[in-house]
């Protein structure tokens, strides 16, 4: 899923490219590559071959994630702002907020609670350095993310009894028919749901992202007080560059 607000410009990688030290799932990197480290190292002599191989890379981790979440058809429903609208029209302006490996963006509005509650802030995930197409930036090329989708997302607190008219959590959780594995992030003080149909295909993109398999609400996780659901876009970021 490639946004369209990323350029397509010729990707010119710089030479001192870094990459989490983790291994990654032998159907995403190929039978040749055991981990991002060796990936790079493999290339490293001859730039236009990385930049075709880091091309590769990202784009077949796309197809993996698009197929891990094409069948997610259920979860929890928005009810805190705007549809996540970027193209068009009626594009809107944006908020994000990252957390190391993951950025999530989503409309801006200046009403609700819960954007203002999440510590969202003006700008994409493209202005934070998450770019799932080739992007030049200050005459360098950048390729480094993929997009997990348009999602509603839950947030929980800890809150052992909600206050201020939010509902509980037991009412409105990402565990209905169509939301496939339900797994959850940490961010901050808070808890963030995620509905992925088959996590089994992109475990190491689910772990890079910083998300654990489970609902927020469950017990040993502890996030029970249920603060709303938006719309937004996740994006992973694969390598650092």
């Amino acid at each position: 899923m490639q946004p369209d607000d990323q350029g397509s410009q010729t990707t010119k990688d710089k030479s001192d490219t870094k990459v989490p030290n983790i291994p990654m799932a032998e159907n995403l990197m190929g039978a040749n590559y055991n981990s991002l480290d060796r990936y790079v190292s493999e290339v490293e002599s001859d730039t236009a071959s990385r930049t075709k191989e880091i091309e590769a890379y990202i784009k077949q981790a796309q197809i993996l994630v698009d197929g891990a979440m094409k069948g997610v058809t259920g979860g929890p429903k928005r009810d805190h702002g705007p549809p996540y609208i970027n193209d068009g029209p009626n594009k809107c302006d944006m908020v994000a907020m990252t957390n190391e490996h993951a950025c999530v963006e989503t409309c801006k509005d200046d009403s609700d609670t819960l954007r203002t509650t999440m510590g969202m802030e003006d700008g994409t995930c493209l202005s934070n350095g998450f770019y799932t197409a080739p992007t030049m930036v200050d005459g360098v090329g950048h390729l480094n993310a993929i997009c997990m989708g348009i999602l509603n997302i839950s947030y929980y607190s800890q809150t052992s009894a909600p206050t201020g008219g939010s509902d509980l959590a037991v009412d409105i959780s990402p565990a209905d028919d169509g939301c496939g594995d339900v797994y959850h992030r940490l961010v901050a003080d808070h808890c963030q749901t995620l509905c992925v149909e088959d996590a089994s295909k992109i475990q190491d993109v689910v772990k890079l992202a910083g998300a654990e398999q489970g609902n927020c609400t469950a017990a040993n996780v502890g996030y029970t007080e249920y603060l709303g659901t938006m719309e937004v876009r996740i994006v992973a970021k694969l390598i650092d560059n």
